[in-house]
């Protein structure tokens, strides 16, 4: 193939790749095209006769044994090659040609960063499913600890202080275990943030304090706010947790002490603006970043740090949910995430938030509420009348079942059993008495919303609350039961009386 004849040249100066012809002497370029120079960003004159490894070292390991072996057997060959230098990902053919090899690449960057977000997003899918039922099963059992716990609790004599201080603590830990599941669901569930404008220096000054109250004596803290304002579109709630679990894993890289600095201020988002992730686009945006001194992010798993249940913790330190958490809540406010790292010399992680003059246009979210706040007194703050009445609980589980029923009873009520809802439907046919059911959502056979639903038919006016530890709270108020009360597992003696006193009121 003649370089210098004007119709191969008008051929190769048409293809959508890039195109190299190599002298394999000295492996110099001895053309390239003008989508070649584009993809590489240089002139002609910075190309052209000039060997290709010193224009590129760091590509000689990887590339000149492909180029050789073309040489020797005459077969083209394939080969995906991410250029660190460039942060990009090339697609190259290597074929034989006249007096050398001749290399079409292209940029792949764009397709493998689709493919690595639907990995991610299957992932996601299946880690959600997982999480889901294990939730379910895992919360029926926290229900049943949790209830019988405040059951003993209120039948010991009070002089029996050291019972009761182990009851206290088989308490706080399964309320600890229902948090982790709770994180779990959160993580797992894509929930909606509710933004509205913040000001991030206000909130680093107003965050310091918890902060200060919650890092160990060794640590420093240090607070520093650019004084341009910085007013973002944020859900302070979610903006607490990333900023904690950011903190947590500053904690964790500073075993004997260090310094912990929580900054924020604009920032400007260009299109070569390296960011680890991003949902964001090019703009002014707010930055809440957190640094530590700890010992750094090792090179081999920085390309993991988001995956869920990925950590460098030992394994009775860290659950590897915290910065996974951080990335959803992120990709929820449509921002982007930077780390900072070099191996012994800390970690800063900066957080990319639109700011809210920018932004204002429909990038806020409707939020979906919380189980427990889709709950509310009718008569404001005070708690209603105590009231008694027959009610039916309709549960699967055994441990369910006794535990409610012990409650109930202790409360005052008269309470019926069912174990499925085929069983519950027959009660509430026989019995004209009934004044509540309460049924869980997950059962086997005829599930917590058929029932409801066949109830409903048959008994219009009688008050239902479906329970469930799946989180399935806005599924259910957002299908055609929204009116019905919904009771999250594990539920406290508290919750269950307030709930079931606002039924019967």
């Amino acid at each position: 193939m003649s370089v210098g004849h004007e119709r191969v040249r008008s051929l190769l100066e048409g293809i959508p790749e890039g195109v190299l012809l190599l002298d394999p002497e000295e492996w110099r370029v001895k053309y390239a095209n003008g989508h070649a120079l584009a993809l590489l960003d240089r002139e002609w004159s910075e190309m052209v006769d000039i060997p290709l490894w010193d224009l590129y070292p760091d590509a000689e390991q990887d590339l000149r044994p492909l180029y050789e072996e073309v040489l020797e057997d005459g077969k083209a060959r394939d080969l995906e090659f991410f250029y660190p230098p460039h942060g990009r990902w090339y697609q190259i053919r290597a074929l034989p040609g006249e007096g050398g090899v001749v290399a079409f690449f292209r940029d792949q960057s764009e397709e493998k960063q689709a493919e690595a977000e639907l990995r991610q997003a299957q992932k996601m899918e299946l880690v959600g499913t997982l999480v889901s039922g294990m939730a379910h099963d895992f919360n029926n059992l926290l229900s049943v600890i949790l209830s019988n716990t405040e059951g003993l609790k209120a039948s010991i004599p009070g002089s029996w202080e050291e019972a009761r201080a182990d009851l206290e603590e088989i308490e706080r830990s399964a309320e600890q275990g229902a948090g982790l599941v709770r994180r779990l669901l959160e993580f797992s569930r894509d929930r909606k943030v509710e933004t509205a404008p913040m000001d991030l220096a206000e909130y680093v000054r107003s965050f310091r304090g918890t902060l200060l109250r919650w890092i160990p004596h060794r640590v420093r803290l240090r607070t520093e706010v650019d004084g341009a304002t910085a007013t973002v579109l944020a859900d302070e709630e979610a903006l607490h947790q990333v900023v904690l679990n950011l903190v947590d894993n500053a904690m964790g890289a500073m075993p004997d002490g260090g310094e912990l600095i929580l900054r924020a201020g604009p920032r400007s988002v260009s299109p070569s603006t390296k960011l680890d992730l991003s949902w964001t686009r090019p703009g002014r945006h707010g930055v809440l970043e957190v640094e530590d001194s700890g010992c750094g992010i090792p090179e081999n798993a920085r390309e993991s740090l988001f995956e869920p249940f990925f950590t460098t913790k030992a394994p009775d330190e860290g659950t590897g949910l915290g910065l996974a958490m951080v990335a959803r809540l992120v990709e929820q406010h449509r921002g982007a995430i930077q780390v900072r790292s070099e191996p012994g010399r800390g970690t800063t992680f900066s957080i990319f938030l639109p700011l809210a003059e920018e932004w204002a246009d429909g990038s806020q979210d409707e939020a979906s509420q919380d189980p427990a706040s889709q709950v509310s007194s009718p008569g404001g703050d005070t708690d209603p009348a105590p009231v008694t009445g027959t009610i039916l609980v309709v549960d699967d589980e055994d441990g369910i079942r006794r535990a409610l029923e012990r409650t109930l009873s202790r409360l005052g009520h008269r309470v019926i059993t069912a174990e499925n809802g085929k069983e519950g439907l027959e009660v509430v046919r026989e019995r004209s008495d009934l004044n509540l059911a309460i049924t869980d959502l997950s059962m086997p056979g005829m599930d917590g919303i058929a029932l409801a639903e066949e109830i409903r038919a048959l008994r219009p006016h009688l008050p239902l609350v479906l329970a469930s530890g799946a989180d399935d709270s806005g599924d259910v108020q957002a299908g055609e039961l929204p009116d019905i009360p919904f009771l999250s597992k594990p539920w406290t003696v508290e919750e269950l009386k307030r709930m079931v006193d606002e039924a019967l009121s």
